[in-house]
């Protein structure tokens, strides 16, 4: 119990005490040959010290143009692996170029993604999230002005500590993509329903998930939001207040001109990608293995054509897809996405899903048209301007057809990739998108204060009777800590 004492008076008052607590695993910036152990006292704070970390409570307060950013997560972030993990690396990196001191924190073992981490500057730690006492250390010695809550689960096992031991920082979300509209699109195409009808689906308040990642947002001071579509949703169908949210979609260089990139006849085949663990990926990769690529091979009548299938975290169901034969090869992780430049066509045949798609705007990048349904295109588009492929091919027939006539077509392939660059620097040029985060963050700070004091309904949900996953995380780490034989603190 001392030592929980001594880390909330350091946190809250730094110039009043000089403890020092290590968190259960300390990753230095040269690397992370640290047992898993905990550390004695005296051993933690000479490894803290030997490692460029913090050995005292008492940091120096931040410049008020410098803010001190702690990014917390499940896991280390992986650019070659997701959109999400893309888009995080470049948020970190605009936080860095700003003059921002970044930290990243999670849950998961360190790796080489931690060590690349940092590597660019960030410090970086592994904390279990029922450890109080562990990331108490972290808060300690980040000393955070805001924390980003990577997805909505972060902030249900962290955000009560940060609340209580370093009030403060502004409280962030990032939602990456609506997991509670994703499932509920899921649950629909599972049941049968058409791409249509899955577009409809809006969970209600019977949604045990959409409550708990409402509840996350009306929790939070701010919540990063990538797709204008869900935007949209979040403002006028459940009513969240404007000023709880940011628009943060994707943050791309000046696309390339057309002549910079291979020419029609030079590329041949299409392609497909996607992380083969995502659930929507999959189904995609099932729905073109069994209907729609073999509609597409009638209508093209050229055997020498064929279907790449590439994605991160391969499964034994997706090699099983492998049909060489047919041409449609499984050829599982790309080595760059510059593999896009040989390809003709991209294919993106979502049936259900949330948030934007980094695949079509990868693709796009790389001069490569897309032909996708409304659950890929959704978010993705500008009114009054023509789409980079086909936006809406939302059945098996469409789909093939659109397709083999956008692969065939030379005038319509560069009309369409026309398209495609045009958007891409409209909706996701990184100047103005980034200026546009820096200045709502900013916004954010200055007005922290006053809109917790009107926050009504993220008060309530800060009241006892509302607190349940901070409870849970407490019941397990004193279950965890009973079974190791400790005495609970």
């Amino acid at each position: 119990m001392l030592t929980c004492q001594l880390t909330r008076r350091c946190l809250l008052r730094p110039e009043a005490s000089r403890c020092v607590v290590l968190p259960l695993v300390v990753i230095s910036q040269r690397g992370f040959g640290i047992s898993r152990k905990r550390c004695a006292p005296a051993t933690a704070l000479r490894t803290a010290q030997a490692h460029g970390h913090a050995g005292t409570a008492t940091p120096e307060e931040p410049r008020a143009s410098q803010q001190q950013v702690l990014y917390i997560s499940s896991i280390w972030p992986e650019r070659s692996s997701s959109a999400a993990g893309v888009r995080t690396s470049d948020i970190l990196t605009a936080f860095q170029s700003w003059g921002w001191s970044v930290a990243y924190v999670s849950s998961a073992r360190p790796n080489a993604h931690s060590e690349l981490l940092a590597a660019q500057g960030c410090r970086t730690f592994s904390c279990l999230p029922n450890r109080e006492a562990d990331f108490a250390a972290v808060l300690q010695q980040v000393h955070p002005s805001i924390c980003v809550f990577d997805r909505f689960y972060a902030e249900e096992a962290f955000s009560f500590r940060v609340r209580e031991l370093a009030p403060q920082a502004l409280r962030v979300v990032d939602m990456q993509d609506m997991h509670f509209l994703r499932e509920g699109r899921q649950a629909a195409a599972k049941a049968g329903s058409s791409i249509a009808e899955i577009m409809a689906v809006c969970p209600d308040a019977t949604s045990a998930n959409a409550l708990r990642e409402l509840a996350s947002i009306y929790r939070s001071d701010l919540t990063l939001v990538c797709s204008p579509a869900e935007m949209s949703l979040l403002l006028l169908h459940y009513q969240i207040p404007a000023c709880k949210l940011l628009p943060a979609p994707f943050f791309m260089p000046p696309p390339p001109r057309p002549a910079q990139l291979p020419a029609f006849h030079d590329r041949k085949h299409f392609v497909t990608l996607g992380n083969f663990r995502h659930p929507p990926n999959m189904d995609s990769v099932r729905w073109l293995h069994d209907q729609v690529w073999p509609l597409m091979r009638k209508r093209l009548d050229d055997p020498a054509v064929e279907l790449h299938v590439y994605g991160a975290a391969i499964t034994g169901a997706a090699q099983q897809l492998n049909r060489p034969k047919q041409g449609f090869l499984v050829k599982g992780r790309a080595a760059s996405l510059d593999v896009l430049r040989d390809y003709r066509v991209c294919l993106a045949p979502l049936r259900f899903g949330a948030g934007l798609k980094g695949k079509i705007a990868d693709s796009w990048a790389h001069g490569l048209p897309v032909v996708t349904t409304s659950v890929g295109s959704e978010g993705m588009q500008v009114e009054g301007k023509p789409w980079g492929g086909v936006a809406e091919a939302n059945d098996a027939e469409r789909f093939a057809e659109q397709a083999a006539e956008l692969y065939l077509d030379a005038e319509a392939w560069r009309q369409a990739q026309a398209a495609g660059l045009d958007l891409l620097g409209e909706l996701y040029d990184q100047d103005s998108n980034l200026a546009a985060l820096k200045a709502g963050f900013k916004q954010a700070l200055s007005r922290m204060e006053r809109h917790r004091q009107v926050d009504l309904i993220g008060a309530i949900l800060w009241t006892q009777q509302m607190r349940s996953t901070e409870y849970f995380s407490r019941w397990i780490e004193m279950k965890e800590t009973a079974q190791n034989g400790q005495v609970p603190v």
